[in-house]
Formats: structure tokens, sequence, C-alpha cells
């Protein structure tokens, strides 16, 4: 059921998100300029806080994106959310902070990790994941030393999913309460609430360009576009030392990353879905709790009031 919920918000969540992604795209422009108009002036002062003013930018640029998906999905949901995008700012920066922090420690132990297991060292395994060629073809040639390299890059993106997973309803109730007048939610409130289903769906949607390639690969060979699709991606990279416009099926090209990209941003949303689903059953299920606490207060009030009135009565 989780599932199904999730997989039906993310479609209210998506086209909503398209309207406003042409927003976010200047919103990123502002950030970038700010980024570097700030960071220049601040260097003259001390560079030490022009470091840490462009690593203010650089994590509310990188958390906004899908505050504002979460917020559209609650919103999409009937929740009552206040406030304006401003006041996502500040979220931002705080979850933008403690997710990059997790993904990179839990990467670097990854990495070192599968280091250690395979007979490569850390430099030549970074240079397999950046895609240089200093690995020699030998070594896929043994199961032992090719899984341990294909084994890292899967390993980061769980590491991200996990971090992901675990902070999406907090960031939800963030950015439903976002704003003076709305509903207050402690920050890391609910930290890890519904992981394992919204961890599945994080985990599909940060291997979504894996996914789309390989599929997209299956369905351009099955209507034979494959060949000129590849050939205009080989020119489009090169387009500084080739001419550009002589690839033939430049239009069907274009398609196809526009295409790749809408999906790419359907899995984005798919997430922002998840984390509103997983926020709005716990959600219930705290205000049921308050709900009947409350009703047992009243109820004990009551009933001191009647034993208080029958002493009374029995006094006189």
């Amino acid at each position: 059921m989780f599932f199904l919920r999730t997989f039906a918000l993310s479609f209210s969540i998506y086209w909503r998100f398209l309207i406003v992604v042409p927003l976010i795209g200047l919103l990123f422009i502002a950030f970038f300029v700010a980024a570097i108009g700030i960071g220049f002036v601040l260097s003259l002062v001390s560079l030490p806080l022009a470091v840490i003013v462009i690593a203010m930018l650089i994590l509310i640029a990188n958390a906004i994106p899908l505050l504002i998906a979460l917020r559209l999905g609650a919103s999409a949901k009937g929740e009552e959310v206040n406030g304006t995008y401003r006041d996502l700012f500040l979220p931002a920066l705080g979850y933008g902070f403690i997710e990059m922090l997790a993904v990179m420690i839990l990467s670097a132990i990854v990495v070192f990790a599968v280091a250690v297991l395979s007979p490569y060292g850390v430099s030549e395994l970074q240079d397999f994941l950046s895609e240089a060629e200093t690995v020699p073809e030998t070594a896929f040639e043994d199961v032992s030393t090719i899984v341990p390299l294909f084994a890292a890059p899967f390993l980061i993106f769980v590491a991200a999913s996990i971090v992901r997973a675990a902070l999406l309803v907090p960031m939800t109730a963030s950015a439903v309460g976002a704003g003076m007048h709305g509903r207050s939610y402690p920050f890391l409130w609910k930290v890890g609430g519904g992981f394992i289903p919204v961890f599945i769906i994080c985990l599909i949607s940060f291997l979504s360009p894996v996914l789309i390639g390989i599929a997209g690969n299956q369905v351009l060979q099955v209507i034979g576009l494959d060949d000129e699709i590849r050939q205009f991606w080989d020119a489009f990279q090169n387009r500084q030392t080739g001419s550009f416009f002589d690839v033939p099926f430049a239009t069907e090209g274009y398609a196809v990353g526009a295409i790749s990209l809408l999906l790419l941003l359907w899995f984005f949303c798919l997430q922002a879905a998840a984390g509103v689903t997983a926020f709005r059953k716990i959600a219930t299920i705290e205000d049921h709790t308050l709900a009947e606490e409350r009703q047992v207060d009243r109820m004990s009030a009551e009933d001191l009031r009647a034993m208080r009135k029958s002493r009374q009565q029995s006094g006189l």
C-alpha cells in the first residue's frame, strides 16, 4: 500500500514540480552568482569566512529543490502548509550539511573497505570510479577483482540512499512547518521514520540514471536508432573539435536527452512522494496518540471533579 500511495502521489508532485523547475533553475543561477560575488569580496577580508559562506550557499542549493518538492507533495495531500519558500533556506542549510557530511563519511568508508578488499590501491580505485583507463584489462578477467571494483559505486549509491531515507521524514516535517505560523516540528523530528520502504525508493531513484541508460539503450536498439544516437552524443561531447550540426538525427538526440531529463525529474519526485507518504503515516499516528492522551487527561479531570462532588455531597 505504501508503494502504491507513493507512486500515485509522485505524479501529483511531478506536474507541480515541472512548473517551478524554471524558478529553481533561476535560483541555482542566483546562488552561483552570489557564491562567486560574496566569496570574492569576503576573500579580501578573510579566506576562511569566504569558504564558510560559499559552503553554506552550496548546502542550501543542494537541499532546497527537495524541500520544495516535499512541500508541494504535502500541499497536494491537503496538509496545511504555511510560510514562504524563503522559510526553507534555514532547514536546507541544516539538512544539506548533515546529508553531505554523512554521505562523505560513508563514501570514504566504502572506498577504504573496497580498496582493502581489492588488489588495487585507493588511487587506482578513484581512477576507476572517475572512468579513467588506468585499471588494466586483466582486472576484468578475475571475478574476485571485478566485484570489489564495481561494488564501490553501488555501495556509494547505497550509502547516499541510507542517508536520504533517514532524513526524508524530518525534511518533510520542516517543509510543512516552515514559517512563523506553521506547525512547529523539532529539527530531525522522527529521523529514520519509515526507513525500509523509503530506503528502497531512494535507492531506485539514485540508480535511475543507470536504469534509464540500460532501458533506453534497449529501446533504441529495438527501433534501430542506437548507432545514430551514439554518434550524436559522441559529437555532442566533442563539439569543440568537430562539426556538431552535421550529426545525423540530431533532433532524435535532443529528444532522447529531454525524455531522459523528464524521467530523472520524475524519479526525484518519487523520493519526495515517499517522504510525504511516510510523514503523513507517522504524523497521523502521532496525532492519534496525542488525542488519546488528551482524552485520558480530560477523563481523569472529570473523574476527579466527580469524586470531589461526591465527597461534598456525602459530607452534607
